[in-house]
C-alpha cells in the first residue's frame, strides 16, 4: 500500500509539471541593447548587440528592425545568431547583432521590433568640420615629371603662427594637399573642384600614402594627409584616401571648402576663406658649361626590337687618375640614342633630338627605373642643385635639346645643348676619338635584354668597365621607385617642424 501512494504522488507530481510546461506561452518577456546610445562619427562605424529574452518558440516572433529617420545612418545585421537555451523550463536568450554605419550628421534611432515588444537605441552623427584661418602654399614646378606643375598647401588652425625663424609654432590641426595644375600657372590657385585622380590630372591632388623604408625601421608620408599637431614631439596622421574640394575666389581672398575621406573611413568637412601667397620653391635655372675630354660608346643594335633603329649608349666624361690604378669620373654626360640600321661601329652624322619615339637620330629622355638611371643624364658637382631635386645633388635630368654629330676620320665633333624640366641647362663640344664596344656579343649581367625601361647597368659592376661617376653611387640607393617620393615630407625639409618629432600613424 505504501508503495501504490508513493507512485500516485510521484504520478501526480509529474502530470503537474507537464501540464505547467505544455501551458507556458510563447512570449518575449524582455529585449535589452549593450549600449542605451551610440555616437559616430561620419564614415565610421560601430556595432550594436540586442539582447532577446523569450519563452516558448521564437519563430512564432518576427524581428523587424526600423529606424525614425533615413539617410543619416545604414545598418547591416549580422548573421551570428546566439540562441541560448537557459533551461529545461524553455527559457531562452537570443543575440542579434548590426553594424551601424554613419552617413551624415543628425540624430535618430534604431529599434527592434519582435512579439509585441519594441526598444531603441538613439543614434547621434557627428561630423568633424575643420575651419583653417592660416594657409603656406608651394609652387615647386613640374616636381613629377608629369607635365603639370606641383603644388602643395597648408591649412592651419588659428591656434598656430610662423616665428621669426619660418618655423610653425602651436598645436592642433594643419591639413596638407598635394595638388597639381597646368604648366601655365604658376602664381594662383585655379578654380573649380579638385578630385584624386587615378592618373595625373590638372586639379587633380594626390591621396596620402605611407613609404616604408627598407634600410630603416620607420616610414614616410606622402601625399595628402591630416595631421594633429599634439606636441612639438609628437604629430598625429590621418591619410586623405578620397573625396574633393572645390576653390573660388573673390578679389585676392580665396574660398576653399570641401569633403574628404581619411584612411580611417571617417569623412571630414573644411573650410578656409583668406589669402593665399605662394612661395616659389621651383629649383632655379642654372647654366652649365660642361668641357668634357674623353669619350665611349656603346652598340646594343635594335634593343627595342622595333625594326627601325640601333641603340647607342654614349658617354662623355672627365677623368681623374688616382693611386692604384683608380679613376674618378668628374663630369659625366650619358646619352641615350637611336640610330639608323645600318650603323654598327659608328655614330652616324647628323642631328638628334629629344624625343619619346624610337625613330633614327631621336635621344631618349632621362628617366628613373628600378632604383637607376636611365635615358640621358649630366653629372657633375658643379650642379647646384638641393637635395629634393628629383636625382639628387649634381644630377641633371634630360628632357629636352639636341646634339650635332659631325665626324672626321676617326675624329667625332659633338655639339649639345640640353635642358631639364626646371629649365637648366648644360652646353657644351666633344672633339675627340670615341672608344667603342658592341654589346651585341658579349652581354653583362645587367642588361636587361628586351626590356623597355632599359636601365644597361648604371648601379653595378659590369664588364664594359663604363665609366661611373661617383653621384650615381652614391645617390641612387634612396631614389624610390615612384620619382614623386623622392620628396617625402617637404614641411619636415623645408625646416617649418622640429626633425625629431615622432609621427604616428592614426589606426582604423
Amino acid at each position: 500500500m505504501k508503495q501504490t501512494s508513493i507512485y500516485k504522488i510521484a504520478l501526480l507530481v509529474l502530470a503537474g509539471v507537464l501540464t505547467f510546461t505544455s501551458c507556458e506561452k510563447d512570449e518575449i518577456t524582455s529585449i535589452s541593447f549593450d549600449k542605451e546610445s551610440l555616437d559616430i562619427n561620419v564614415g565610421l562605424s560601430d556595432t550594436l548587440t540586442c539582447t532577446i529574452q523569450y519563452t516558448g518558440d521564437i519563430a512564432e516572433f518576427p524581428i523587424e528592425w526600423l529606424t525614425d529617420k533615413s539617410g543619416i545612418f545604414e545598418f547591416t545585421e549580422i548573421n551570428d545568431d546566439d540562441d541560448n537555451d537557459e533551461s529545461a523550463s524553455s527559457k531562452h536568450t537570443l543575440t542579434k547583432k548590426v553594424i551601424v554605419k554613419a552617413l551624415k550628421a543628425g540624430t535618430s534611432s534604431i529599434t527592434i521590433s519582435t512579439g509585441g515588444k519594441t526598444h531603441s537605441c538613439t543614434v547621434t552623427v557627428s561630423q568633424q568640420t575643420f575651419t583653417f584661418t592660416g594657409s603656406l602654399t608651394g609652387y615647386w614646378g613640374d616636381w613629377y615629371d608629369i607635365d603639370l606643375n606641383a603644388f602643395d598647401m597648408y591649412l592651419m588652425e588659428n591656434s598656430f603662427h610662423i616665428n621669426n625663424e619660418g618655423k610653425i609654432e602651436g598645436t592642433g590641426h594643419i591639413l596638407y594637399l598635394d595638388f597639381n595644375l597646368p604648366l601655365n600657372i604658376t602664381n594662383r590657385l585655379s578654380t573649380g573642384e579638385y578630385f584624386i585622380y587615378e592618373d595625373p590630372q590638372p586639379q587633380g591632388f594626390e591621396p596620402g600614402e605611407v613609404i616604408e623604408h627598407e634600410d630603416k625601421d620607420d616610414f614616410s608620408i606622402v601625399g595628402s594627409h591630416l595631421m594633429e599637431i599634439v606636441s612639438k614631439e609628437k604629430i598625429l596622421i590621418s591619410l586623405v584616401t578620397g573625396g574633393y574640394y572645390e576653390v573660388e575666389r573673390q578679389g585676392d581672398i580665396y574660398f576653399i571648402e570641401g569633403t574628404l575621406q581619411l584612411h580611417t573611413d571617417e569623412v571630414i568637412r573644411f573650410t578656409y576663406e583668406g589669402e593665399v601667397t605662394i612661395e616659389d620653391n621651383k629649383p632655379k635655372a642654372e647654366i652649365l658649361e660642361s668641357i668634357l675630354a674623353e669619350g665611349e660608346f656603346i652598340y646594343y643594335g635594335d634593343y627595342y626590337g622595333e625594326g627601325i633603329a640601333n641603340n647607342i649608349e654614349l658617354y662623355l666624361y672627365n677623368a681623374t687618375e688616382l693611386k692604384e690604378d683608380s679613376v674618378v669620373i668628374d663630369d659625366l654626360l650619358k646619352i641615350e640614342l637611336n640610330s639608323n640600321l645600318s650603323a654598327k661601329d659608328s655614330i652616324p652624322s647628323g642631328t638628334y633630338e629629344i624625343t619619346k619615339n624610337y625613330q633614327p637620330f631621336t635621344l631618349v629622355p632621362g628617366f628613373i627605373s628600378k632604383n637607376n638611371l636611365g635615358g640621358s643624364w649630366y653629372l657633375s658637382d658643379s650642379i647646384h642643385s638641393y637635395k629634393p631635386y628629383v636625382g639628387g645633388d649634381g644630377a641633371l635630368k634630360i628632357k629636352s635639346g639636341d646634339m650635332k654629330v659631325s665626324k672626321a676620320d676617326s675624329v667625332y665633333t659633338i655639339v649639345y645643348n640640353f635642358r631639364n624640366r626646371f629649365g637648366s641647362e648644360v652646353s657644351g663640344t666633344f672633339i675627340g676619338v670615341l672608344g667603342y664596344t658592341d654589346a651585341t656579343k658579349q652581354q653583362p649581367e645587367n642588361i636587361q635584354t628586351g626590356n623597355q625601361a632599359k636601365i644597361k647597368g648604371l648601379n653595378a659592376s659590369n664588364s664594359f668597365k663604363l665609366p661611373v661617376h661617383k653621384l650615381q653611387q652614391q645617390r641612387l640607393s634612396p631614389i624610390d621607385q615612384r620619382i614623386k617620393h623622392h620628396n617625402l615630407h617637404s614641411l619636415r625639409q623645408a625646416g617649418r617642424l622640429p626633425e625629431n618629432v615622432e609621427v604616428v600613424l592614426r589606426r582604423p
